[in-house]
């Protein structure tokens, strides 16, 4: 299930938000502070956390400047990671990602 998500601009105005200490030398690509992750190397810059326990897999990213962002639930072992990567970038309109959660393998198949 992936969700777009647009409330996060609480999350952006809370104090804890502004003690977001951020680690340069994390890698390359990757920040990290408070267990959060910040990829700036791509479009949108997305602020992230992952996680996983007993066979589901979930996800969390949001765009600070847009204050938009996605959830990915998966009852799975398998890493959601790559989803949200590709639902993040993707063109697709907001009521195709919504129609994947609904329909599931027919997402986009329906008018």
């Amino acid at each position: 299930m992936a969700l777009p998500y647009t409330a996060t601009r609480r999350v952006l105005e809370s104090p804890i938000y502004t003690l977001n200490y951020e680690e340069p030398d994390y890698n390359e690509s990757d920040r990290i502070g408070w267990a959060w992750l910040t990829t700036k190397d791509r479009s949108p810059n997305l602020t992230w956390h992952n996680g996983g326990t007993g066979g589901y897999r979930s996800f969390l990213g949001f765009d600070p400047k847009t204050s938009q962002g996605i959830i990915v639930l998966a009852e799975s072992a398998i890493s959601v990671d790559d989803a949200a990567d590709v639902i993040s970038t993707s063109e697709a309109s907001v009521a195709t990602r919504h129609s994947a959660q609904v329909h599931g393998d027919q997402a986009g198949a329906h008018s």
